[in-house]
């Protein structure tokens, strides 16, 4: 995971008795900020997608492999299934172009709902809980 680090300096000026001092502080900060979204399920909760790239359970990562033959994309949205089992996840490729999969909710490698190895020959696909 890339973290961002965010460097302030801040100056203060401090006149004190008959004289100036300039004094610098520095902070480093590597704490990159989470915009997690729940997945909708049937009574199930704690999953969760943060920043289009990882799922969680209960704050623990889940394991998603990229899917397979997908040079770039995002998951942007995600179903639990009934039985705690599976997640229905939507991926969105290259000019937004949206594939669905199952993935074991233990974490795995994403198979597409349609049934195909890669995404080179599978049509597109919606995941509509």
């Amino acid at each position: 995971m890339k973290r961002a680090v965010l460097l302030v300096g801040v100056a203060a000026l401090c006149i004190g008795w008959g004289g100036t001092q300039v004094r610098t502080v520095t902070v480093r900060s590597t704490a990159q900020p989470h915009h997690c979204v729940g997945l909708t399920g049937y009574s199930i909760s704690g999953y969760e997608l943060c920043d289009s790239r990882t799922f969680r359970f209960a704050g623990r990562l889940i394991d998603v492999a990229r899917p397979p033959g997908s040079p770039s994309g995002i998951w942007i949205d995600g179903f639990v299934a009934p039985d705690a089992k599976t997640l229905l996840v939507q991926w969105s490729a290259e000019c937004e172009t949206p594939y669905a999969f199952f993935v074991p909710t233990r974490g795995g490698v994403p198979r597409l709902v349609t049934g195909e190895r890669s995404m080179k020959n599978a049509p597109i696909s919606i995941a509509d809980g």
